[in-house]
């Protein structure tokens, strides 16, 4: 038996109208820009293609891969396992993330990127958990915020490598019982 279940919580449909949204206001930002638009895998490799399938722009497209870990502040350890191939100096980057909760990954990767001096980098994301920010961030644009600290999976989000393959967003609930059993066992 799982320990966990998954609760319905943004659908398809309510993606989609979001999606529709953003990729108008990318339009409408970028027109005439050079974009490129970074997505933070694994996590984010849904969320950007899709809004790069309702780019009328044509931005180039490229992916990077961190690590974060270390302490739970700014001052943590952000480890690149993937940097970008392509060239930002003087270019417009649109950083695409699932999650946004601390902000201690994201703002150590827009400090890296900035070193690359381009014309100008915002952020968007899928998800903004604006109540688990640790590190000051600016997310430019995000489809859903939430205050709530929930846990959620679908759409690219994942719990133990499973469930990106959603097309909706689920909540992850914890069955009490197994939390129960769990706890007996301990005593």
């Amino acid at each position: 038996m799982e320990c966990y279940s998954l609760k319905p919580f943004i659908s398809k449909e309510q993606i989609e109208r979001r999606l529709n949204e953003l990729a108008a206001e990318i339009n409408r930002d970028y027109k005439d820009l050079d974009l490129v638009m970074v997505g933070l895998l694994t996590g984010a490799f849904i969320f950007c293609a899709d809004l790069a399938r309702r780019s009328a722009l044509d931005p180039e497209i490229d992916f990077m891969r961190v690590s974060s870990y270390g302490s739970n502040t700014c001052g943590g350890e952000t480890k690149i396992l993937m940097d970008l191939k392509t060239e930002i100096k003087n270019r417009h980057v649109l950083l695409i993330e699932d999650i946004i909760d601390s902000g201690r990954t994201i703002s150590l990767v827009v400090e890296h990127l900035m070193g690359r001096e381009p014309a100008g980098l915002a952020v968007c994301a899928l998800i903004d958990k604006t109540n688990r920010r640790i590190c000051p961030v600016k997310v430019d644009r995000a489809a859903f915020t939430f205050e709530n600290d929930y846990f959620l999976v679908g759409y690219g989000l994942d719990f133990a490598g499973k469930h990106r393959n959603l097309e909706s967003i689920h909540e992850v609930i914890f069955n009490q019982r197994k939390d129960l059993d769990d706890a007996a066992r301990n005593e």
